[in-house]
């Protein structure tokens, strides 16, 4: 995780180039899963297919592996590597649907991506954001005082 010597400078989303280093949460949020068959010719005539899993962000359908090393590297250069770890720690406690650390992590992407410990709507809010944002006081209203 966070190896930035492999993110490219230049990415290409359903056609159209984006500036990694201008990319934004909002560019990168998680929306939804996709997915898709991939036909492919074999040496033999016979088809091969195989199956492409992608995320629908704010810049289009982006490939899985694409996102996560795009998700990773904003995260990383916005200095919130530790927000990120504290939301794999919650996950792992508190999700018990996920299997392993592969789908742990990659919820804790979704979460960050979303930017879900700043929504008041969230259920797990204040408790998240007392346990591991003591930076911040979560007032009776839920809402987040630096």
């Amino acid at each position: 995780m966070f190896d930035s010597s492999v993110v490219p400078e230049i990415i290409e989303v359903e056609g159209r180039s984006y500036q990694v280093n201008e990319l934004s949460f909002s560019d990168l949020q998680f929306r939804f899963a996709t997915g898709r068959a991939i036909k492919k010719a074999s040496d033999k005539g016979s088809k091969a297919t195989g199956y492409r899993q992608g995320v629908m962000t704010g810049i289009g359908d982006v490939e899985l592996s694409v996102w996560k090393m795009l998700i990773e590297d904003l995260i990383k250069r916005s200095g919130e590597e530790k927000l990120l770890m504290s939301l794999m720690e919650w996950a792992s406690e508190s999700c018990p649907w996920l299997r392993g650390m592969s789908e742990i992590s990659l919820y804790a992407l979704e979460l960050h991506s979303s930017r879900i410990f700043d929504n008041p709507n969230w259920i797990a809010y204040r408790e998240f954001n007392q346990k591991y944002r003591k930076e911040y006081a979560v007032d009776q209203d839920a809402q987040l005082i630096k």
